[in-house]
């Protein structure tokens, strides 16, 4: 066996390779016009190219620990994605080329896939004609109308320090492919393989085996013919990128098509795939039934922000929430405000923050934290592990070189993690340095202030005992305010910061769609319309178990 893998993802290999040998020609494009000849493809160029499509999803939305599938033959423009996906700390999700509408529909819907990346149109309309009942995908990316170019055009503004950025925070033990089966003989069955998972395969492969394919001093090459959703397609993908190997695509299984392309590029065969130890797949669970909408007028930035999608509060409670986004003056810098919702089986779950200072970096920042939530939030691990989870997020990226931005490495992010069980009337709540959340009952307004404030998040590091959550009582009617500090610092024309704990006796049992913008009516009348800072203002309110 070979060593494993200590530290990073298998996208490093691309970005490693090119600046050890950028001229090494490391994969093999076949002539659009001449089926005979081969073009080059160098370690450079590649890297190059999967840097602009890892740009052009991040512009897309794309975050860290989102699922986005492949739905193709066997094609060079699968490769670039799944190394393009792996440089955000994205997830691949393989779908046979040949799957039926509702082995699709299982598929995406089981892995919550927020993109599918299809190769012609007769799969984007399979993808279509089940994407009704698919509330989390955003996107359908098709190889033949040029996908890849119209991606790396909207990321050409992105900079590269943000693809840097994920990558660097992908560990071994992250998930890298959730491959699915066939489905000939039953549902397609899927397993999460981890960058450790399928880089110990593909090494211990070569290691033992690199010896038969090509003469010493000669460069293999290799020509895939199998589907790249097949586990062993895959990894023989990973194997010629890690190992140096030329690799060349043959979509077309055809003896007319195949042997051809054998003699053209006079690959070795490789027979036997090792064993490795994979997790089975968990499904996530019914898609969620908590309702909330999202408003937001902050300065445009390319899709570096998201909102919480509509969603419902779980199998047992019902609620339901506002949200609303308030933008600073024209010409002040970006903010790093966040929120986000996510579903575990039993639990709605909720953050919302606010990056330490503005520009770039805070934008970042807030990406990454986002990125680090969708990727945990859904599981149904402690939320003192979520929170912990999240300070490690980003403390691990500070532990890297700053880049040139103003205030790069001394970074962190105030933030409220919480946590609403669907059969206890009570919220759960981790509070890292943020305002407190504010609850509206018929008792009055109370703001929850914890007994057991922790440090915000990138700083956990600095004391041993880091997270406790606290309970406090959600009941049927009750509205939860959550909010950023650019409410509450918000001044007036003498200086007076906005009250807005003296606001709100009175203001609740109307709806939280009524309460927010009543909220941002008043903030605005208070500053005479002038917003200093991005502020949040999130809503919800708590409604009676289902029958």
């Amino acid at each position: 066996m070979v060593e494993p893998l200590r530290a990073g993802g298998l996208a490093d290999s691309v970005y490693e390779r090119a600046d050890r040998e950028p001229d090494r020609a490391q994969l093999a494009r076949r002539d659009a016009t001449d089926r005979g000849r081969w073009t080059p493809v160098t370690a450079g160029t590649f890297r190059d190219e999967v840097l602009a499509l890892a740009k052009g999803l991040l512009a897309e939305g794309v975050r860290f620990g989102d699922r986005v599938a492949l739905m193709a033959r066997t094609r060079y423009e699968w490769t670039l994605f799944s190394y393009a996906l792996w440089s955000v700390g994205a997830q691949v999700v393989t779908v046979y080329p040949t799957s039926s509408a509702e082995q699709v529909r299982w598929i995406l819907a089981q892995t919550r896939a927020v993109a599918v990346v299809v190769e012609g149109e007769d799969h984007a309309m399979t993808v279509g004609a089940v994407c009704d009942a698919l509330p989390w995908l955003r996107s359908i990316w098709q190889m033949d109308q040029g996908c890849v170019a119209e991606l790396g055009r909207r990321g050409a503004d992105v900079h590269e320090e943000l693809v840097t950025e994920r990558r660097w925070l992908v560990e071994p033990r992250c998930t890298a492919v959730i491959c699915y089966t066939s489905g000939t003989t039953g549902q397609p069955l899927g397993c999460l393989i981890t960058h450790a998972n399928l880089a110990a395969e593909c090494d211990t492969l070569f290691a033992g085996w690199n010896g038969l394919f090509a003469e010493p001093g000669v460069q293999p090459a290799i020509l895939a013919f199998l589907p790249l959703a097949h586990i062993y397609g895959l990894m023989v993908q990973v194997l010629c990128v890690r190992g140096g190997i030329l690799m060349g695509h043959e979509p077309e299984l055809t003896p007319s098509v195949l042997l051809p392309s054998f003699q053209a590029s006079a690959p070795p065969v490789s027979s036997r795939c090792p064993t490795s130890s994979r997790r089975s797949s968990e499904p996530p669970g019914p898609p969620p039934r908590t309702r909330a909408g999202a408003w937001s007028s902050r300065r445009p930035w390319p899709r570096r922000r998201a909102t919480p999608r509509p969603s419902s509060s779980g199998p047992r409670g019902k609620g339901k929430g506002r949200v609303r986004g308030l933008a600073a003056e024209p010409g002040a810098e970006i903010g790093g405000d966040l929120y986000a919702a996510a579903r575990t089986s039993n639990t709605t779950r909720l953050i919302i923050g606010d990056v330490r200072g503005s520009g770039l970096t805070a934008v970042a920042d807030a990406s990454l934290v986002l990125g680090a939530f969708r990727a945990m939030a859904h599981w149904p691990v402690p939320l003192t592990d979520l929170a912990a989870h999240l300070d490690t997020a980003l403390s691990a990226e500070r532990t890297e070189p700053p880049d040139k931005a103003p205030g790069a490495g001394e970074s962190f992010v105030t933030a409220a993690v919480l946590e609403i069980p669907d059969d206890q009337p009570v919220v759960r709540l981790v509070n890292c340095g943020h305002p407190p959340p504010i609850m509206l009952s018929d008792s009055g307004v109370k703001a929850l202030e914890g007994h057991a404030p922790a440090l915000p998040l990138g700083l956990g590091h600095l004391v041993a005992d880091r997270y406790h959550s606290e309970l406090f009582p959600f009941e049927e009617g009750d509205q939860l305010l959550l909010y950023t500090d650019g409410v509450i610092e918000a001044r007036n024309s003498e200086g007076t910061f906005y009250p807005l704990v003296e606001r709100l006796p009175g203001w609740n049992g109307s709806g939280p769609q009524h309460l927010v913008d009543r909220l941002h009516r008043d903030l605005l009348s208070h500053t005479g319309g002038h917003q200093g800072d991005d502020a949040a203002l999130v809503v919800l309110e708590r409604h009676g178990a289902e029958p």
